[in-house]
């Protein structure tokens, strides 16, 4: 059992200087050579001769390539110290196992999302324990400094090739590399059985039901593997006796090659797996997704990807030997680098040069060294999916929230001017919650069920709070970008697309401010003149009026900072409502109603299917709305209990709060504290609109992995259109949208087309 791999190393002499490195090499292969002479196999020599080839600045490439040159032309010279290097690193992997390597590093674990969660920040406190006879500890040992991954990273994939070829095509121990061939296998086995296992979860066949229509290629390939491992017997070996000793056939014959192990109907399986994948990715859409399918399927992806590297590693023992005997000419081209391909064709049989394999597993312990404990990592991988689909669902809804003709247009300035009404009613309904003295926690609870439902009100009654836009239109946004082509002319088409949206986007924006304030503020000071007339008092006393213009003042309060939370609070709402319509699709929650027994005898089927699809439909928006409301209601709850100044202000909210105060104080107020509190309900919206706009479009374009570079030429382009048509960011369109003139909401007109048309001088966008 070896014991230093646990230990911290010292190198045994001292680096030496590019002249006198290949002396050094030599004399530390001498030591591999001692080593597997006398089966002891320390990783000292290993661990000096990285000392030696590893720079002494990570950053640079030229002493990089010059120390590790100076190794491959040793190698390359004497073929036999090349010898010496496999059967050192062979008898390693004897001593420590590959087989947690080839099976385990790289592929999410079974444990659950939460479980390797609570894992990983354990982690981060206490490391894990690393088991001293596995080669990831090894490789651990051997490269434990920070930078080891920067200059690796330098290092030229010519020179990699030309690395692993020596070794490759090197006659290391036969005994040696049957060992490591047999631990191939088995970790070929391993993957193969979990790729079936996992392909037959329930999860997968109720989301693609013709799994289990036909055979599944989950299970054909685990037949297709144990084909493969009962015919694999490498071509330089003629038998292997009763003791286990390998006798090399130095003459295979045509015969031999063609009884190579045929990998290419596994491969075929892999492929028919892939595509169920892909199936399954589409009918996410449709039958919604979770965190537990999102990992199951990563991890088939992962195992996929892992089986096609250990049959890269299996044929690579096999066939670079006989290429080398046999086809002398690959090998300088390999040298001359004219030919650094994968692929060579022998003899009517496509034989394979896996430099990749090798190179490959060493990126993935040098990923695993880096993010064993990530979070980061975990978190992306096991959301990735479910904030697509989260998103896709937001840029769905954004659509509703763009106008691009007349009857849109006034059609949300009336459903925001039905928002307004009701938002003047909550406003003063905050107000009166505020005069009663409730402990916190029943005080977050009135004022959080206020807003809710409310909110939810305005949703049944199809009205629009103007500030739930930006979160959902920034989705559609994202959804433009993602849909961009690579072409230079569809790249501007895309731009210019952009653009247009842009401009709708920001009209409907304005158009559903004006509609909430114009009609919140107006009914708002109603109801503070009625509450005086008709019950004899003021509806806030002068003192509740001051504070609440302080609280509004951007210059003598944390208004700015309390609207950038609610900025996120209306973002997070975004996220909650694509959340809840994935879980809706995801659990059939309309079909499980329809079915439902008591709901059956209480509602004819007509009502039930109606009440049904209502909530299969709206779900999203109303748990959105109403956990919007519970932030918006206990935050300032939550700052009180934590000792923190956290509070939110809200556009709509403060615009009545601001009436109703200059109403109460209409003759003890000067106009400047009227204009500096109007500065700030305005301001307060700026606010709410930017942060939630900004979040939600950021992780729009996370979650579809695009990055858009061509924010600037956009900017122009919206700018020489605001110089241009400025009216088209605040009126509607000249016409109306009718079929019978020819003009479509899609079809803007002429002018409009050309002014939003990119010229072809400006910088090509890129899409990636």
């Amino acid at each position: 059992m070896p014991e230093e791999s646990i230990i911290i190393m010292h190198a045994s002499m001292p680096k030496a200087s590019l002249e006198n490195l290949e002396s050094t090499l030599k004399l530390l292969i001498g030591e591999m050579q001692s080593q597997v002479a006398t089966d002891a196999s320390s990783i000292q020599p290993l661990f000096d001769l990285i000392e030696q080839i590893r720079p002494a600045s990570s950053h640079n490439p030229i002493e990089i390539e010059d120390r590790l040159e100076i190794l491959i032309d040793l190698l390359e010279e004497k073929t036999e110290l090349g010898s010496i290097f496999a059967d050192y690193m062979l008898s390693l992997l004897q001593l420590y196992s590959p087989a947690r390597l080839y099976s385990d590093i790289g592929i999410l674990a079974n444990d659950g999302f939460f479980t390797a969660l609570t894992q990983r920040l354990i982690w981060h406190v206490i490391p894990p324990m690393q088991l001293d006879n596995q080669v990831d500890t090894l490789f651990n040992t051997v490269f434990y400094k920070d930078s080891d991954e920067r200059w690796l990273n330098h290092i030229k994939p010519q020179q990699w090739y030309r690395l692993i070829h020596c070794l490759a095509t090197s006659e290391p121990d036969d005994e040696l590399l049957h060992s490591a061939q047999h631990q191939l296998l088995n970790a070929l086995m391993v993957i193969s059985y979990r790729i079936t296992a996992m392909g037959l979860e329930p999860e997968l066949i109720r989301i693609d039901p013709t799994i289990d229509e036909f055979e599944s290629p989950f299970m054909a390939q685990n037949r297709e593997v144990i084909d493969f491992v009962e015919s694999y017997q490498p071509l330089y070996l003629r038998e292997i006796n009763n003791t286990n000793t390998v006798i090399p056939d130095e003459n295979p014959s045509d015969e031999a090659l063609s009884q190579i192990p045929d990998e290419r109907p596994t491969a075929v399986m892999i492929e028919q797996c892939r595509d169920i994948l892909f199936r399954l990715r589409k009918n996410t859409k449709r039958y919604g997704v979770s965190i537990r399918l999102t990992n199951l399927m990563i991890r088939i992806e992962q195992s996929l990807t892992r089986m096609e590297l250990l049959f890269e590693l299996l044929l690579s023992f096999q066939r670079i030997p006989y290429v080398e005997q046999t086809n002398d000419k690959l090998s300088s081209e390999i040298r001359t680098e004219k030919n650094p391909a994968d692929k060579v064709i022998l003899k009517n049989i496509q034989v394979i040069y896996s430099e990749n394999p090798l190179l490959t597993t060493l990126q993935l312990l040098l990923h695993e060294q880096k993010s064993h404990a990530s979070i980061r990592d975990l978190i992306s991988t096991n959301t990735e999916l479910m904030a697509l689909q989260v998103t896709e669902n937001a840029s769905k809804t954004g659509g509703h929230y763009v106008t691009d003709d007349r009857k849109g247009y006034f059609g949300m300035l009336r459903s925001a001017m039905g928002a307004g009404a009701i938002i003047a009613c909550m406003a003063t309904i905050k107000v009166l919650l505020g005069r009663v003295v409730l402990a916190p926690f029943i005080k977050a609870l009135t004022q959080s069920m206020n807003y809710s439902f409310g909110f939810m009100l305005i949703h049944v009654l199809h009205f629009t709070v103007a500030t739930k836009q930006p979160a959902m239109t920034a989705a559609a946004i994202a959804a433009t970008v993602h849909q961009g082509g690579k072409t230079k002319q569809t790249q501007l088409t895309q731009l210019a697309d952009l653009a247009r949206l842009t401009v709708n986007i920001m009209r409907t924006q304005f158009i559903a401010i004006i509609g909430n304030i114009s009609v919140a503020m107006p009914i708002g000071l109603m109801i503070a003149y009625l509450w005086q007339t008709l019950l004899g008092q003021q509806l806030l006393t002068p003192q509740k009026a001051l504070v609440l213009l302080h609280d509004i003042n951007p210059f003598e309060s944390l208004a700015i900072p309390h609207a950038a939370i609610a900025g996120v609070c209306l973002f997070l709402s975004g996220l909650i409502a694509g959340y809840y319509d994935n879980l809706a699709v995801y659990h059939s929650v309309g079909t499980r109603l329809r079915q439902h027994r008591r709901l059956k005898n209480m509602m004819s089927p007509k009502r039930l299917d109606k009440v049904s699809t209502y909530i299969e439909n709206n779900l999203g928006a109303l748990a959105g709305n109403f956990w919007f409301g519970i932030m918006l209601g206990s935050m300032g709850t939550v700052g009180y209990i934590l000792g923190l100044p956290l509070d939110i202000r809200h556009i709509a909210f403060a615009s009545v709060n601001f009436a109703q105060s200059v109403f109460t104080l209409r003759a003890d107020i000067d106009l400047s504290t009227v204009l500096i509190s109007f500065l700030g309900v305005l301001m307060i919206g700026m606010t709410n609109l930017l942060v939630s706009f900004s979040l939600a479009l950021f992780v729009a374009l996370k979650a579809r992995r695009v990055s858009f570079n061509q924010w600037i030429p956009l900017g122009q382009l919206i700018l020489s259109h605001f110089f241009t048509r400025p009216s088209d960011f605040f009126l509607p369109p000249a016409t109306q949208n009718q079929t019978e003139s020819g003009t479509t909401a899609d079809s803007p007109s002429e002018e409009s087309s050309a002014v939003l048309t990119p010229k072809t001088k400006q910088s090509e966008p890129q899409t990636h």
